[in-house]
């Protein structure tokens, strides 16, 4: 046998060789030295023979691709951590479950089979997709996996996000749906489909006798629904507000017709009042939505718009004022306490309204927009209101202005309307038009 070269001392690249070290477990038991890198001089590593006579060899440093904020299925690359005890380059990754996993670049990059996730992803795979599947008084929505009970033995397995019949979310284990173990429903009196809940198997006339809403008669309905019964019309709950939905899309005038007959009556009135009452009081958003609402309805009034719309822009706004608190730097409990109130940059009397229902909307975004709104102290909210009041002559003058004679001039004279009205010109001319046919307005001549 031919002698060993002894490379102690020698250095390859930025690898200096220390001392020979243990042979490789493998069939030819490759020789391995133990090496130190110039990047980190305390950590020794194990390093073949052949691979230091290749050109500039290092631990890894030189060659590894920067993996940081870079994805790999449901992973995210943090960062850099130490090399394995081969010198491979190793990552930690963020799961989108919100777990930690250290894995090396090899097998993020493999071709084959590459690591994808912190092992949640192997176990939605292994459950079967329940999504939209429905199972008693539950429907399926989605999967979340690393969600069950902590210390047994099916912690990893996960649980499905499922809606009750009511709208309640609740979570149950993908076993308990498939066997029907346990209670499919969220629990509630109206929803669950169990005897300790709402008594005995009963029939419909044994529970009309005993003036109960609900009855439950043991089986399923025809659709397959295992639910409770009206007892006023014999349906499964689950059949009944599907029916209900579709007859909601198909009918929105009569819906709008029940929905007004049921704000007029004294008991619905007295407790649509006290949730109004409590959400101003606590929702300081939602108050300068209202006030909003209110303001734009008495310029309407003043005008004396024929239609008073609502245009169901309560949304719109609230995402503005939002908007707003950000782009200023504060906060809801600033206005909350009153240190700051919500302002108009340009008044709203002095904007285009008109009787065209199309330009008050758009009139009604515009002014109520991110760029004219603003939150200010209520010293400097006071002294605005007495200068815009003198700019504006508001005690001589006549405030609130019908712009609906001037609008129909600029169109009529081919001259152009202000910049939110100019793309729905000629809706605005037809509806004008269409609002002045019995009582006609003269047009100012240039």
């Amino acid at each position: 046998m031919s002698k060993l070269n002894d490379l102690t001392g020698k250095k390859y690249g930025k690898l200096l060789v220390l001392s020979r070290g243990p042979n490789a477990d493998n069939k030819r038991k490759t020789i391995r030295w133990w090496c130190i890198c110039d990047c980190n001089l305390d950590k020794k590593i194990l390093v073949r023979k052949e691979n230091l006579k290749r050109d500039n060899p290092s631990c890894g440093c030189t060659k590894v691709n920067d993996l940081t904020n870079k994805r790999f299925g449901k992973l995210l690359v943090s960062q850099r951590v130490e090399n394995n005890k081969e010198g491979r380059a190793r990552w930690l990754c963020i799961c989108d479950c919100g777990k930690q996993k250290i894995i090396t670049g090899k097998r993020l990059n493999a071709k084959k089979d590459p690591t994808r996730s912190c092992g949640c992803l192997a176990s939605e795979r292994r459950t079967e997709d329940f999504t939209n599947k429905i199972f008693g008084a539950l429907t399926a929505k989605n999967f979340i996996s690393g969600e069950g009970r902590r210390g047994s033995k099916n912690e990893r397995r996960g649980v499905w996000v499922c809606e009750c019949i009511c709208g309640k979310k609740v979570e149950r284990k993908p076993q308990q749906l498939k066997e029907a173990r346990g209670r499919l429903s969220c629990g509630a009196f109206r929803c669950a489909a169990d005897p300790q809940c709402i008594g005995p198997i009963l029939p419909c006339y044994v529970a009309k006798k005993q003036n109960l809403k609900y009855y439950f008669p043991g089986k399923a309905c025809k659709r397959g629904h295992f639910s409770v019964h009206l007892t006023s019309n014999g349906s499964c709950l689950i059949c009944h507000n599907f029916r209900q939905e579709v007859f909601k899309k198909e009918n929105p005038s009569k819906i709008q017709i029940y929905e007004k007959n049921s704000r007029q009556k004294p008991e619905n009135k007295l407790k649509r009042n006290k949730q109004l009452k409590s959400r101003r009081e606590n929702d300081p958003i939602y108050r300068y939505v209202e006030r909003i609402r209110n303001r734009v309805g008495k310029v309407l009034r003043k005008i004396k718009n024929k239609k008073i719309y609502t245009f169901d822009l309560n949304k719109i706004f609230e995402k503005n004022i939002k908007q707003v608190l950000e782009n200023q730097g504060l906060t809801i409990e600033d206005i909350k306490n009153g240190n700051y109130e919500l302002d108009h940059i340009k008044p709203l009397c002095e904007w285009e309204w008109s009787q065209s229902h199309t330009a008050n909307k758009l009139c009604n975004l515009e002014s109520n927009s991110v760029n004219n709104l603003q939150f200010i102290s209520p010293k400097d909210h006071k002294e605005k209101t007495k200068k815009d009041s003198i700019s504006g002559n508001w005690k001589n003058e006549q405030i609130y202005t019908d712009y609906s004679s001037e609008l129909i001039r600029l169109i009529e004279t081919d001259k152009k309307l202000p910049k939110y009205l100019e793309h729905k010109r000629e809706i605005i001319y037809k509806e004008l038009k269409n609002n002045f046919k019995n009582h006609p307005i003269k047009i100012p001549k240039n």
